[in-house]
């Protein structure tokens, strides 16, 4: 598979025309339906679509429009399967400038019934309320891009390999770019996989909380970072100093209580690994 590093994943155009689209549309149109027909069930696929839950509600899912606002409250069948990031890279490589979400999720579909054919069901209320979150971590690529710092975007089995969202070079030193949600829950997380995989990362890591209330703008319903959010980041990267285990595990448990950014060492993060 191609290798697209440049980007850009997704824009601004591609969230206002899915805006005007609805789900029945998109998955009418979809390039995936063909190659979907042939391995799933997919009226049974179908069905389960136009009912995932919507804000509280189960109104058809179909007539909706495409916006940010789908990818909150949906059903979770916590069943296992392919990572997400794999269905959402096949489909951007496929179409790099037009894909859509329902491609995504059909894409996912097919990769758990090709590598899990005795699943029955599939997360694809997990696999969607995922989408905003990826598409966070492109827009940030491109803007990174466009203010001169050099970026990319990890395939799945790099992303998988280095647990990395972005590849940044600052000052010819390659550095892994982490983003996350700016929550209690979002650094107890962070908390947990550097205890357990500290190991396996990168040399520098960028850790790079991010807080929608501020750090956001509404894009027809998706939260994609502002453009004074990746001001502050360039700014950081042009005065930053690594810092130790032990500011690491303070910052980190205070939910990033006095600054927002932390740049650190793997040699620093294998200090705080599970025993």
């Amino acid at each position: 598979m191609k290798v697209n590093e440049n980007g850009p994943f997704v824009s601004v155009a591609q969230l206002a025309k899915w805006s005007g689209e609805t789900w029945s549309y998109q998955w009418d149109s979809s390039r995936t339906l063909v190659k979907l027909s042939g391995s799933v069930d997919v009226s049974k696929l179908d069905k389960y679509v136009s009912t995932l839950r919507v804000r509280g509600d189960y109104q058809e899912l179909k007539h909706h429009m495409i916006t940010g606002t789908v990818s909150e409250g949906w059903k979770d069948l916590n069943v296992s399967g392919p990572l997400f990031q794999e269905a959402l890279w096949s489909v951007m490589q496929t179409h790099p400038s037009n894909w859509t979400p329902i491609e995504y999720l059909m894409e996912y579909a097919l990769n758990c019934k090709l590598k899990f054919p005795r699943q029955q069901n599939y997360d694809l209320g997990r696999a969607l309320r995922n989408l905003p979150s990826f598409l966070r971590e492109y827009f940030i690529h491109t803007l990174l891009i466009d203010r001169g710092i050099i970026a990319s975007v990890p395939s799945p089995l790099s992303n998988a390999k280095d647990h990395a969202d972005l590849y940044l070079t600052i000052e010819n030193e390659p550095i892994s770019f982490w983003s996350f949600q700016s929550t209690h829950k979002g650094f107890a997380m962070l908390h947990r996989k550097v205890k357990f995989r500290a190991t396996s990362f990168a040399d520098i890591n960028f850790v790079c909380p991010f807080r929608t209330a501020v750090d956001a703008v509404n894009v027809y319903d998706w939260f994609v970072p502002s453009e004074q959010y990746i001001d502050s980041i360039v700014q950081f990267t042009k005065k930053f100093k690594l810092s130790s285990a032990k500011e690491f595990e303070s910052w980190v448990l205070a939910a990033g209580a006095g600054h927002q950014y932390l740049m650190i060492s793997a040699e620093e993060m294998r200090k705080l690994t599970k025993d």
